[in-house]
């Protein structure tokens, strides 16, 4: 049984919102580490988090080299079978596909929290956003 805090999840998700630089394709991991839960909290986690898609957040696929390197992020519905894999930060290509869900703030959502946000809490970045590497900007 999930035990993480939805108040904990929800703060966590506007502090990212409020950020002046977009924070983009994070992980239920990424949230799982932030907030010091157990993994056994994934999939209750998935399931809150895709709640909000639509209202808050966009949920998408991102595909990772092998190295683990960020590379396209598509639409759930995109076919992805005629995608070359060519990385964007290492000189891996044409290597197995390896996609992980993201999500990201939907534009009404990161407004929103942005205009309630203190100029502190837009400027405001965590230890743990470099550590994770949560991209802050979608290049695709």
């Amino acid at each position: 049984m999930s035990r993480f805090s939805m108040i904990d999840v929800n703060g966590l998700l506007e502090d990212w919102a409020k950020r002046e630089v977009g924070l983009q394709n994070f992980t239920v991991e990424h949230i799982l580490a932030a907030l010091s839960l157990p993994e056994d909290d994934y999939e209750s986690l998935f399931l809150f988090l895709r709640n909000k898609v639509g209202s808050e957040l966009e949920l998408k696929k991102m595909l990772l080299c092998p190295d683990g390197h960020k590379n396209q992020v598509v639409d759930l519905d995109t076919d992805v079978s005629d995608i070359y894999t060519e990385c964007v930060r290492c000189d891996a290509e044409d290597y197995e596909q390896f996609w992980v869900f993201v999500f990201s703030f939907n534009s009404d959502y990161q407004q929103d929290a942005r205009q309630h946000a203190t100029k502190d809490e837009k400027k405001k970045m965590t230890r743990y956003l470099p550590q994770m590497g949560i991209g802050v900007v979608n290049v695709w």
